[in-house]
């Protein structure tokens, strides 16, 4: 399973919602589930919202396969030591989110194969 929270800057819930189905189009070749969780108003940033999306896909990943799911995302991505955790975020330079309004996403790999090359 891969765990997104993703934090928009938009009006209301309503718009995070589209931005969300605008996601789930873009990455549906390579899930078998995809299921919002939630949307809530992000307690920092007035006008941002943090979505949390859980997806499932149909083998545990390897780099590769889980980098070609980000790239639906976005262009750019700090893994993390270890590779169970990608980054992107709008400071980053750069940087393209598949939607203008989305600043930030924090990627967890539940299920994760590491590839000895890597």
């Amino acid at each position: 399973m891969i765990s997104l929270s993703i934090f928009v800057e938009c009006q209301n819930k309503d718009e995070a919602i589209v931005i969300s189905t605008e996601l789930k189009k873009k990455i549906e070749p390579f899930i078998i589930n995809y299921e919002l969780q939630e949307i809530i108003p992000y307690r920092k940033i007035d006008g941002w919202f943090n979505m949390g999306i859980n997806l499932e896909t149909s083998n545990i990943l390897e780099v590769e396969s889980a980098e070609r799911i980000l790239e639906t995302m976005s262009n750019k991505w700090d893994w993390t030591k270890g590779w169970s955790t990608a980054l992107a975020t709008e400071r980053m330079d750069g940087l393209v989110f598949f939607n203008e309004k989305v600043k930030f996403i924090d990627c967890w790999f539940e299920d994760f194969a590491l590839n000895e090359t890597k």
